[in-house]
């Protein structure tokens, strides 16, 4: 995940993992062409990534949502536009991977599907998808979108992602860990820093409205 994001409500940094080059199919075994997207046209420029014109399509995307979020200009219809745009792009290709349209577009259908809150069950699909593609997604992210879908529906949460600036100062997690003791190791295995270090940097964003969340 690139820094420099800023992600609404209980949210902060991650690290990316994964480059930008490669693709399915190494095998050589024929694929069964994706459907096409309106106004993505599949296949363009396939020596760059799997899919370009995807990837320019989601960056954009992300920019707006960034740009709605930083300029307090943000809302739930805005979301909600960009998520079907989303599931659009998943129907016709298949969730956004590291091989399809890169590192980049990878983590621009993240920020996507975090920020698809008012719709949780949808939520929990974008993370399966996001599980069922092993490694050619960033495991940070998968972590983030797993606490985020954990926190929505008031459970508790295996990485600790999820946390809010507590009025007067310091950091809480939305909702209890499920293994505090446990809690580093699982977020090593996911390619994360420390609980505890995530949470000073967290606090260094922190504002006097517990609503609100540091950059990410």
């Amino acid at each position: 995940m690139a820094a420099g994001l800023a992600l609404a409500v209980v949210l902060g940094p991650a690290g990316c993992g994964g480059d930008d080059e490669g693709g399915a199919g190494d095998d050589g075994a024929a694929t069964e062409e994706p459907e096409a997207v309106p106004g993505v046209e599949p296949g363009a420029e396939d020596d760059v990534v799997g899919r370009p014109a995807v990837r320019d399509e989601l960056l954009a995307m992300m920019e707006q949502d960034q740009t709605e979020r930083t300029e307090g200009g943000g809302s739930v219809a805005s979301d909600r536009e960009r998520t079907e745009r989303l599931q659009a792009i998943v129907a016709g290709h298949g969730w956004p991977t590291l091989s399809l349209v890169g590192k980049e577009g990878a983590t621009a259908a993240w920020v996507i599907a975090q920020h698809s809150d008012f719709d949780v069950a949808l939520q929990q699909e974008f993370l399966d998808l996001m599980r069922a593609a092993g490694d050619d997604v960033d495991a940070s992210e998968v972590a983030y979108l797993e606490d985020r879908v954990a926190v929505n529906n008031g459970e508790p949460q295996r990485y600790g992602t999820q946390a809010r600036c507590v009025p007067g100062g310091g950091v809480e997690p939305a909702t209890p860990l499920v293994d505090e003791a446990a809690v580093d190791d699982l977020r090593a295995e996911a390619g994360m820093a420390p609980l505890a270090d995530y949470y000073t940097e967290f606090e260094e964003g922190c504002v006097m409205d517990d609503s609100m969340a540091p950059e990410a």
